[in-house]
């Protein structure tokens, strides 16, 4: 009986080896088809591009470049096809965590650009002394990590710092 056991579990193992789909080996997304926008394009405006094959060990994505307007909707500039981005590997969905004015993100999968998500990540503030507003904070943050501050200091018994900004 222990024999035929063993043999059993011989085979089992044996089968799993040559299966790839009874292994946790995940198959990359291949990307063949992206929804294509061009801001620029006035008539007969093709929704879909047609990925061209990738060379060997390389992979093709789908992309989308927006920006966020005055009402909080995006504003796509561009949508299509791209090659080879390590940071767009395995990613299903289209998600951008930038802070900036133009957000951009990348996936793989045909169509995976239909939808796009801005999802910010949190960002930290250097607080200044004496400076309540967050707006201000982070643009006096921005300046200073940019090297664009000089000094930032209180000379007097108040509360109100002086700044001096590199000219």
């Amino acid at each position: 009986m222990s024999v035929s056991i063993v043999f059993i579990l011989i085979l089992n193992i044996s089968w799993s080896l040559s299966n790839p789909k009874a292994t946790n080996y995940v198959q990359p997304l291949t990307t063949t088809q992206c929804e294509e926008y061009q801001k620029e394009c006035q008539e007969n405006c093709s929704t879909t591009e047609n990925c061209t094959a990738p060379e060997d060990g390389k992979r093709n994505h789908c992309y989308v470049l927006w920006e966020m307007n005055a009402n909080n909707t995006p504003n796509v500039h561009m949508k299509g096809c791209f090659l080879n981005n390590e940071k767009c590997f395995d990613q299903e969905r289209c998600v951008s965590k930038e802070h900036s004015k133009m957000l951009y993100c990348c996936c793989e999968g045909d169509y995976c650009n239909k939808e796009f998500f801005w999802e910010p990540s949190p960002t930290t503030t250097t607080p200044v002394a004496g400076v309540e507003s967050p707006l201000i904070c982070d643009i006096l943050a921005n300046a200073n990590e940019y090297g664009l501050v000089e000094n930032i200091k209180n000379d007097d018994d108040d509360d109100i710092p002086t700044i001096n900004f590199k000219v």
